[in-house]
């Protein structure tokens, strides 16, 4: 479900090389897919799941395990109507009642946002250290403070996975759960989204457009994260997918890289360095991040360190992609071979 997102195409081309598996995939657009949808295994149906029900049933009787990435990404927008939540709310849970019912798989594929910006300050007072904030899927809290506090998509995740939970203890639903860190794209889009353009898609469009400008940044940009690059992503679902010995089910793994650390002020900014090296003319205008007079006393506050130590273990998953490595592949995907 909604693979024609960020992390869809490179999942479906794993899928494709590693495995003899036929795939069926759904969602609202299919233009990241055009070099997928003459594959043979392969097929795409258009489709709104708020609309679709029968379609969406439809594909999963007929499926062997489903996926679902519109946790991640299609995550519910913040500050909905009555009815636009109610919708969403149904589809999401139309999927969980629909695997278990007809006795499915299913991997869910979620956002490490469920552990809340909180989590490493509640570990312990004074200094924090790497092991302080490293993240375990079965000792960390999922509500590490008030939840008017945290984003609307996050708390709504929770219950789903309390709901996933409960269907597998009371009905049997063979489920796994994949919290997943944030995602750099193979064009460089940033998962999970913003309703603010991140800094880095603010270069980007000046790039695209050949125009200079400055690119403001906000306390938030200056926040380190951890990145795992979308290739990197799509290797684990796809490992979690095709686990034929039943070892992740009923498992939550983490799915990041804890190597790749860096905030979304530093990241555009490397972006834009690794594009004056390979691409600039030496004169036309480039946009510049603006220096900020905003002050944070820890860049590390907010930071999560994902244990991947299960996923190493029960599918044999470890990042690859180092951060410098993955922007010179999107660029060269965004931009070309450079010239020089």
């Amino acid at each position: 479900m909604d693979c024609g997102g960020v992390l869809g195409p490179p999942l479906i081309r794993w899928l494709l090389a590693h495995s003899d598996t036929a795939i069926v995939g759904g969602g609202s657009n299919h233009e990241r897919l055009a070099d997928l949808l003459g594959e043979p295994r392969f097929s795409f149906y258009t489709l709104d799941g708020h609309q679709d029900s029968d379609l969406v049933a439809s594909l999963i009787e007929n499926a062997d395990t489903v996926v679902d990435l519109s946790p991640l990404e299609q995550p519910i927008r913040e500050h909905p109507s009555v009815a636009e939540l109610e919708d969403q709310l149904r589809v999401r849970t139309e999927i969980v009642r629909l695997c278990a019912d007809r006795g499915r798989r299913l991997v869910h594929v979620s956002s490490a946002e469920v552990y809340g910006h909180g989590w490493p300050l509640a570990v312990r007072a004074g200094p924090t250290t790497d092991a302080d904030r490293q993240v375990r899927e079965d000792e960390a809290p999922l509500v590490s403070g008030p939840v008017g506090d945290e984003h609307l998509a996050a708390a709504h995740e929770r219950m789903t996975q309390h709901l996933i939970y409960t269907y597998g203890q009371r009905e049997a639903l063979d489920f796994v759960i994949l919290r997943v860190f944030d995602v750099l794209g193979e064009l460089l889009e940033c998962l999970p989204d913003r309703e603010r353009p991140t800094p880095l898609a603010q270069v980007l469009g000046a790039l695209s457009t050949g125009e200079g400008g400055t690119v403001r940044l906000e306390p938030a940009d200056l926040y380190v994260r951890t990145v795992v690059y979308a290739r990197d992503a799509a290797e684990a679902v796809g490992l979690v997918v095709e686990d034929q010995d039943g070892r992740t089910s009923g498992e939550v793994l983490n799915i990041g890289d804890p190597a790749n650390r860096v905030s979304p002020a530093d990241l555009a900014r490397r972006t834009l360095g690794r594009y004056r090296d390979r691409y600039w003319d030496g004169e036309s205008p480039l946009p510049r991040l603006a220096e900020t007079d905003v002050v944070v006393a820890d860049p590390e506050a907010q930071l999560r360190l994902p244990s991947v130590e299960k996923a190493v273990r029960l599918v044999g998953w470890r990042p690859r992609w180092a951060l410098s490595d993955a922007i010179d592949a999107a660029l060269t995907a965004l931009f070309g071979e450079p010239r020089r």
